[in-house]
């Protein structure tokens, strides 16, 4: 079985293309400057200024379950191809086993723009247990970087979805020889950020360690194996994930 099939989660940086009102420049007039500043006050807003549009968006976000054959599976499947590159994503067999597990859920995020239109902001691949909720895969719409929504998903969403269960999700672990060393502390940041706690116990997949972070430093880590062994769709792990743990716990 080829490497990489427990990556799961890949910072990627993400937007909502054109999301909220979009004014050219030369159509602003001052009343409707003004009438858009109080309106501000009253909104949770996102702001991008590109291609010398200014774009406002509401970062409520419409969560949608994308069902098979679906407008927003088919969604979910090409921002899930742009986000993660080849190397990065799961064997195709393993893709649609994992989709169709007990508890698999992928579920699509739409934002609206002041005057109703909605866009697609990103999407969320859990698979949910009797002891936490594993996010796979989340991945935020490329073109605008960096509004919060990755946050918003997860505090607003699937903290909300599913209350009192832990989260759990692997990430790369900091390496200092590694190119994007800089990226793997800054994401394992954000996720502490959010309530999250680097977990004792780590694997390598092929040759990238990653570590297991949880809302819970009462995560059962044996528990946690046995799923990523289900996950896999073996009676053992594959021989190139190697699972790091106290021995107390194994």
């Amino acid at each position: 079985m080829p490497a990489g099939i427990l990556r799961g989660y890949r910072d990627v940086p993400g937007s909502i293309p054109g999301v909220g009102t979009i004014f050219n420049d030369a159509q602003i007039c001052p009343s409707s400057v003004v009438a858009y500043h109080a309106a501000l006050s009253r909104l949770r807003l996102g702001f991008e200024f590109r291609l010398g549009r200014f774009c406002v968006f509401t970062m409520n976000l419409t969560a949608i379950v994308a069902k098979d054959n679906s407008k927003e599976f088919q969604d979910f499947l090409s921002l899930y191809r742009i986000a993660f590159p080849p190397e990065e994503q799961i064997p195709d067999e393993l893709f649609w086993y994992s989709i169709h597990m007990e508890g698999a859920k992928v579920t699509t995020y739409y934002a609206e723009e002041i005057l109703g239109k909605k866009f697609y902001a990103g999407f969320s691949f859990v698979i949910e247990t009797e002891q936490f909720l594993f996010l796979y895969f989340l991945a935020v719409n490329p073109e605008i970087r960096s509004k919060g929504i990755g946050s918003e998903i997860i505090q607003n969403h699937l903290m909300k979805q599913y209350p009192g269960k832990t989260i759990v999700l692997n990430v790369e672990s900091p390496d200092e020889l590694a190119e994007d060393n800089h990226s793997r502390l800054r994401r394992i940041a954000f996720y502490e950020r959010l309530g999250f706690v680097q977990m004792n116990c780590s694997f390598t997949d092929g040759c990238v360690m990653f570590s297991v972070l949880s809302t819970s430093s009462e995560l059962d880590l044996n528990a946690y194996v046995e799923f990523l062994r289900k996950l896999c769709g073996c009676d053992e792990l594959p021989d190139e994930i190697d699972i790091h743990m106290p021995s107390s716990q194994l």
